[in-house]
């Protein structure tokens, strides 16, 4: 299957993007980590599948509209 297809298909499936998919369950994923474990941020990172922690703080600050340190203090 041609992975443009299969991007098509899931958008019209879901109503949202597949990157748009991965990026808000990986953040999901970080916002369970940074609560429940005292893993480093970094760690945590690499760990829902961001290949750079500054790409990752960029895409949790903009889905949850805080830093992911900000929220590990607001949160814990």
């Amino acid at each position: 299957m041609n992975p443009d297809y299969l991007g098509q298909l899931f958008k019209k499936e879901t109503k949202i993007s597949f990157s748009r998919y991965l990026n808000d369950y990986r953040i999901k994923r970080a916002q369970s980590l940074l609560k429940g474990t005292e893993q480093s941020i970094a760690d945590i990172s690499e760990g829902v599948g961001y290949t750079t922690t500054a790409y990752f703080y960029r895409n949790f600050k903009a889905i949850c509209g805080i830093s992911p340190k900000e929220y590990r203090k607001k949160y814990v």
